[in-house]
């Protein structure tokens, strides 16, 4: 035991005596560099979506963000529109997304043979009065989101498949609105 307990007070005194010799040298305390995990490393956690200053993977222009004007945001928001949070997943998968805690308005854009096969073959669908261009879903549902409050409607755009879902807690008709945004985001 003795031993163990003068090894570290010789290393010491070593080191001590060596910065000693020259001025510019200092004895300090170690310094301890911690390095925390990021999601993903072997940790058990997916890695998060980064924020999306530039939605280049999706072929809208300008990213989901800007699909609708920010006078239409109105329909489910009234004049207290939030902030929009843009995420992009990569390989064509992006969304926009706002939240005031109440209402909501979800825009999901993915590749369109994605909108097919995990989308449309998987969920229960509706046809949409008045939108003959896409199908309804109740509910909002998006890039790995599906919630019972709302309405979405999915179309292809080109080579893009887009869900839309919205959610005026009663305010609104849902539906209504959600067709009414395909239709802008469409041209018509």
């Amino acid at each position: 035991m003795r031993r163990t307990a003068a090894v570290p007070f010789l290393a010491v005194l070593l080191l001590a005596g060596c910065a000693g010799g020259d001025p510019e040298l200092e004895v300090t305390e170690p310094v301890e560099t911690v390095v925390p995990d990021e999601p993903g490393d072997d940790d058990g956690t997916e890695p998060e979506a980064e924020p999306a200053d530039d939605l280049a993977d999706d072929d809208a222009a300008g990213g989901p963000c800007d699909l609708l004007s920010f006078a239409s945001l109105g329909a489910v928001f009234g004049a207290a529109i939030p902030e929009s949070e843009a995420r992009s997943y990569g390989a064509g998968f992006s969304e926009c997304i706002w939240d005031d805690g109440e209402r909501k308005l979800r825009i999901s854009v993915v590749p369109a043979a994605n909108l097919q096969t995990d989308y449309f073959d998987q969920l229960n669908t509706q046809q949409m009065a008045g939108f003959d261009a896409g199908v309804g879903f109740p509910g909002m549902v998006g890039i790995g989101h599906v919630s019972g409050d709302g309405t979405t409607v999915g179309f292809a755009n080109g080579d893009d498949g887009i869900l839309i879902g919205v959610y005026t807690a009663g305010a609104s008709n849902d539906g209504t609105i959600a067709v009414e945004f395909a239709q802008e985001v469409l041209g018509g």
